[in-house]
């Protein structure tokens, strides 16, 4: 899926995805934010698989 897919989707049914898995979304594909910066500016203390997993599921949940 490219960014604008991506985005479309999460406007359409970004209410099925975590607040968390919605920002983590608009920053990577919208803000065109590195996973290394979003893990820097999570919570997850810098666990970029952290991110990338949660990435993965929302993209998943929102092709369903």
């Amino acid at each position: 899926m490219d960014r604008f897919e991506i985005s479309t989707l999460r406007a359409y049914y970004g209410a099925l995805i975590t607040e968390k898995q919605n920002e983590f979304l608009r920053l990577h594909y919208d803000e065109d934010i590195s996973l290394g910066e979003l893990a820097e500016k999570s919570l997850d203390s810098g666990d970029t698989d952290s991110c990338r997993d949660s990435i993965s599921k929302a993209r998943n949940l929102l092709e369903e």
